[in-house]
Order: C-alpha cells, then sequence, then structure tokens
C-alpha cells in the first residue's frame, strides 16, 4: 500500500502550537472551495504537462472517473475521485497512463487510484469523527511532469482545511515510476548508495538559494534531513530531479510549499543509472552524464 503524509487534527493542532511559541500564526480564515488548485508561485520548478480539467459537481461518492483531456495524444488521461459529506468534500485529480498495452500500466494506475480512493476515504472518515460544526475540505491536483517511454512522474498540490481545528495548509505530492517495472520508485533508489545525504545537501542549497534566499528563514531544520519522511515529495523533469516541501516543514507559513530543482550533472557522482535511470539516459539526461 502506497501512502503520503496528510493532515491530522493532532498535527494541526501541534503546527498551531509551534507557531505561536515563535513567527507569526498562519491565517485560518476558511477559503471558498476552489474547483482546481491554483498553480504555485514561480519558485516552483517548471511543470511540463498543463492540466485542463473541468470539475463536475461532487457527488456523495465516486469511483474513479476518466475525463477526456488534450494529454491523451502524449499517452495520460486524467482521473477524478469526488466525495461529498455533510463533514467534508474531497476532490482528487490525478492523471492515468493509456495505450501502453502491458500489465506496467495497470499497476502504475491502480497504485494512484488505491492512494487517491484511500486518501480520499480517511479523510471523508476523520472528519465524521472530529464531529466539527462545518465541513472540512481536500483538494487534490497532479499533472504529469515527465512521460517517456521508461519513466511516468506527476507533481501536484495538496490542499486540507481541518475544520476541527480550523486549520489550512497546502502540501506537495511527488511520484516516479519506472514503466519498466511498473512500480513507483522512491528518493533514495535514485543514487548508487541508496543514501538521501547528497539530495538533502543539494535541496537545502537550492531552498536557500532560489527560494528563501537568506538562510535564516529555515526554522524547521529538522525537515530537511535525509529521512525517507522528509523526501516523499520527489519527482522527475526534463531538467533535473525537484523536491517539494510541505507547508511548516522547513519555513513558516509564508513560504508555502517550497520546491526546488536540482540539475541532474549536479548530482551525477551518485545517480544510479542502471535503475529507472538508466532508460532515461536515451530520453532526457544530458549527455556523458
Amino acid at each position: 500500500m502506497i501512502s503520503r503524509r496528510r493532515l491530522t487534527a493532532a498535527t494541526a493542532v501541534a503546527v498551531l502550537a509551534i507557531t505561536a511559541c515563535g513567527g507569526e500564526p498562519a491565517a485560518t480564515t476558511v477559503p471558498a472551495a476552489p474547483t482546481t488548485i491554483q498553480p504555485a508561485q514561480s519558485s516552483e520548478p517548471p511543470t511540463t504537462a498543463t492540466t485542463t480539467v473541468t470539475t463536475a459537481a461532487p457527488t456523495t461518492s465516486s469511483a474513479p472517473t476518466t475525463t477526456a483531456d488534450p494529454g491523451a495524444a502524449l499517452g495520460y488521461t486524467f482521473r477524478q475521485i469526488t466525495r461529498a459529506h455533510e463533514a467534508a468534500s474531497v476532490s482528487i485529480i490525478y492523471p492515468a497512463l493509456i495505450d501502453l498495452g502491458d500489465g506496467a500500466e495497470e499497476r502504475i494506475n491502480s497504485a494512484l487510484d488505491e492512494w487517491a480512493e484511500q486518501l480520499a476515504d480517511e479523510f471523508v472518515t476523520d472528519a465524521v469523527a472530529s464531529g466539527a460544526a462545518t465541513a472540512s475540505l481536500l483538494e487534490v491536483e497532479l499533472a504529469p511532469e515527465v512521460r517517456s517511454r521508461s519513466v511516468f512522474s506527476v507533481s501536484g498540490l495538496q490542499f486540507e482545511f481541518d475544520a476541527e481545528s480550523d486549520f489550512s495548509t497546502t502540501r506537495r505530492v511527488g511520484w516516479i515510476f519506472s514503466i519498466e517495472g511498473g512500480s513507483a520508485v522512491d528518493a533514495a533508489g535514485l543514487f548508487t548508495d541508496g543514501s538521501l545525504d547528497r539530495l538533502a545537501a543539494a535541496a537545502e542549497s537550492h531552498l536557500v538559494a532560489d527560494v528563501l534566499g537568506d538562510p535564516d528563514l529555515v526554522t524547521a531544520s529538522a525537515g530537511l534531513a535525509p529521512a525517507a519522511e522528509n523526501y516523499d515529495a520527489v519527482w522527475l523533469t526534463p531538467a533535473g530531479i525537484a523536491v517539494g516541501f510541505d507547508q511548516y516543514q522547513v519555513a513558516d507559513a509564508d513560504a508555502g510549499s517550497p520546491a526546488v530543482l536540482i540539475p541532474y550533472t549536479e548530482l551525477a557522482d551518485v545517480l544510479d543509472l542502471t535503475g529507472v535511470l538508466a532508460a532515461l539516459e536515451g530520453d532526457m539526461l544530458p549527455a556523458g552524464l
């Protein structure tokens, strides 16, 4: 079972407590429910695909539905899962492979379906259990970053409003799938020694240089430590490896959910070119890497 982090009431209370001890508190005004998540700010690594989805009014509960999209010409389409309950509203939009005609396509799509269904169901269950007077909100929108003959990589933003704690946050979501193996690849699997040390060091350097502009604005250095839970939102782009961080993970609320782009050449000496990146060498990696 594949999972990604999500907000819980306990997490929200903990973050609010930390904020109260130092720094400015995050705004807790409940936003109007958008139909799609707004694009990230300019600090986000460039997205190589555009999501064009018409969001229908949510039903009480829905299985994944396929939405017609121009991306179909590139070998993918979009699916959507919705939940509508008096305690919670959920919309999760994510890409799905088409036209591969083998077991890998089914395994990759099933992994994304399972993740989306589990995320939606757990969010509604938690919202119902909280007994909050207003509805909680979960909106997720993912788009492809790379669709090559060897790799399918996607990324996006996850917005959550927890009615019980009156707290909202955004999270990064990233996936790397090996088309040959039909399975997800974690960040450590990109490196010869299976270590996240070099990725973590590069991510911190780019976070300060490209996003925050001041090392003193890194207020939660533990969120940058080379641990798997800190690097579960990693994806590939034609230009390099992208790393996303949740709001509050590495900096104050004003930083949002920052993302950094690390060129392949910067990590060339530790990349495992016999793994998922092997076939990419002929697709997109710089010559001679």
